[in-house]
């Protein structure tokens, strides 16, 4: 059993401990309780030629200081340099107040100095693997986007969406994180920009040499299948969340491609404004139809915004087609003698343009008819209102609706959670009175029940309302002030 005794203050020294921040008014109550009740845990020192070096215990040898006390209690061990720098690592990972970006950064120096694997960091510390091997990750993140998470002003839940991209895609998201938007909405953004699918790609996803530095696909800790842990939230194993690495594939399939036919033209999916490579519209395949305009094409650049159809069938970058390049050729190409479009083709559009002229103005004339006298709004009409309402609702204004009535929201079949399905369930049996009632509360939960953290508006609709309803503005704000327990929500019910 170690031994405790009592060492001078003089005679202790803070060491290289990783803890680089204290909470001053946490300390200030440790003061306080130490005044009160003294040292309870003995520091872990250990000796040096100036007395003896903190190994655990910093927090508690300033507290003595400020309380006054000449001496504490302590245990001394013979520790080397590497053994007392790797308790100080682990001791501080159970501190509460720990930031996650402190804890990833222990992390990374336990896997650096030490050598810990994920599993022996997770066992060690009592995490899951997932745990664990997210904190590191959130060390990938640039400075700027660290320095946002440490001023609080983004959650966990958007460094992880950001941690998980390359440098160069998070500095394009400083912008909406700055923004104040929620993590889902940004996930949603960060999908639709950055994450790619593998099993369109035109390449072979198992060629580990086509892009040597990069490898197989398959293997790829980037790919979401390859790391689990880390995109568990992600549905589909083959996403690409490196479009740099994605595109440097692209690149060198096409390298390929041209060297292999020299004398292909260069084609594009898209419109383009240089002179190469030559933009669809001034090619169409050939498919089997013969001219004398054939020329042999490899498609180099496929642009987001448009289509990939080609021939009848879907082409891919790196496809070697056969095309006509001559924008008036008769066999390939809709024209008449004269150079103008089909005119059958032609009078087919003219047919839906008026179509639609003509149906906008019959709606707009009923419209005018429901608006120039007073109309009967039936109980149907308001349930369709109350349901267009429910629809039209934001991620973030519905989730604010289920978050204040403390509705657990159902799972989305598309993953995530449902809120606006949530809401449609509890309000699905509301008779007459209970519909008014909803329509207006969804008018005050989109104007004022949300908002981002870029501004913070007034809630003059709500606020009045609650006024008009006799609700007591100033207890609601005491309770709000003292984080007290959420009232108990009352479920949505047809008035008698």
């Amino acid at each position: 059993m170690l031994e405790i005794q009592n060492i001078e203050l003089v005679l202790l020294h803070e060491s290289t401990n990783p803890r680089t921040t204290f909470d001053k008014d946490s300390l200030k109550e440790l003061t306080e309780s130490i005044k009160e009740k003294g040292i309870l845990e003995p520091l872990l020192v250990r000796s040096n030629n100036d007395g003896f070096l903190i190994v655990a215990g910093s927090r508690r040898y300033r507290g003595a200081k400020a309380a006054g006390l000449k001496e504490v209690p302590c245990i001394v061990k013979t520790l080397t340099d590497s053994e007392a720098f790797e308790i100080q690592l682990i001791e501080n990972m159970h501190r509460d107040d720990l930031h996650p970006l402190d804890e990833a950064e222990t992390y990374q120096r336990l896997q650096k100095d030490f050598g810990y694997s994920i599993d022996q960091l997770a066992t060690k510390t009592g995490k899951s693997d997932r745990h664990v091997q997210i904190r590191l990750k959130f060390c990938a993140l640039i400075e700027p986007v660290k320095k946002l998470f440490r001023e609080l002003k983004i959650s966990q839940a958007h460094a992880l969406q950001v941690c998980r991209l390359q440098p160069e895609q998070q500095k394009e998201c400083l912008d909406y994180l700055k923004r104040g938007d929620s993590a889902h909405s940004l996930a949603d953004s960060i999908e639709r920009h950055f994450f790619l699918n593998l099993a369109e790609a035109p390449f072979d996803t198992k060629d580990a040499k086509l892009e040597p530095s990069a490898g197989s696909c398959l293997a790829c800790p980037k790919r979401t299948g390859a790391n689990k842990l880390l995109f568990a939230d992600i549905k589909g194993n083959d996403t690409c969340t490196d479009p740099t690495c994605y595109d440097s594939k692209v690149e060198a399939l096409v390298a390929i491609q041209v060297a292999k036919f020299p004398d292909a033209i260069k084609l594009t999916l898209g419109s383009s404004y240089g002179e190469k490579p030559i933009a669809t519209t001034e090619w169409t395949p050939a498919k089997d139809k013969n001219c004398a305009n054939l020329k042999q094409g490899i498609i180099v650049q496929k642009l987001d915004y448009y289509g990939d159809w080609a021939g009848g069938r879907t082409a891919k970058v790196g496809d070697v087609l056969t095309v006509c390049v001559n924008p008036k050729c008769k066999t390939h190409r809709y024209v008449s003698d004269g150079g103008s479009s089909n005119s059958a083709w032609r009078k087919e559009q003219n047919v839906k343009i008026k179509s639609r002229r003509l149906e906008l103005r019959r709606r707009g004339l009923i419209f005018k008819e429901l608006a120039s006298d007073p109309i009967k709004v039936s109980e149907k009409d308001y349930r369709a209102i109350l349901d267009w309402q429910i629809r039209t609702l934001s991620h973030d204004h519905a989730k604010a609706v289920c978050d204040a009535l403390a509705w657990e929201p159902t799972s989305s079949k598309y993953g995530g959670k449902d809120f606006q399905g949530t809401i449609e369930k509890n309000l699905a049996k509301l008779n007459a009175d209970g519909v008014e009632q909803w329509m207006c509360l969804l008018m005050l939960a989109d104007s004022e029940l949300w908002f981002s953290t870029s501004s913070t508006p007034k809630a003059t609709l709500l606020e009045a309302k609650a006024k008009a309803e006799d609700v007591s503005l100033a207890e609601i704000a005491k309770l709000a002030k003292e984080k007290q327990i959420k009232p108990k929500a009352k479920e949505a019910k047809p008035k008698k």
